[in-house]
């Protein structure tokens, strides 16, 4: 039991690593979302009611532009590496 449970806690601890982009990418603007971390995008919009959208990362943060939510209006979103909600405004 004791090695599944450190076994676990080694696989949340990297999660975040395999998912940002090397540091050299990361000063790029507008970098494409690995598959891992789309599929993690996706379960957030849900969690917000919405869907779709284009994804990518940039300075830090995963940003969704153009994703349709439950209420019919279209918003840009940006989550933190954790795929917190940090921003959500109607797109315009």
């Amino acid at each position: 039991m004791r090695r599944l449970l450190t076994a676990a806690a080694i696989s949340l601890l990297t999660l975040p690593a395999v998912l940002m982009p090397p540091i050299s990418m990361a000063a790029s603007p507008d970098e494409p979302v690995t598959p891992g971390a789309r599929l993690l995008l996706v379960s957030a919009l849900a969690s917000q009611g919405c869907k779709g959208g284009q994804m990518e990362y940039e300075k830090g943060k995963f940003e969704v532009e153009n994703t349709l939510c439950e209420d019919g209006k279209v918003y840009d979103m940006a989550f933190d590496l954790a795929f917190k909600l940090l921003k959500k405004e109607v797109d315009d």
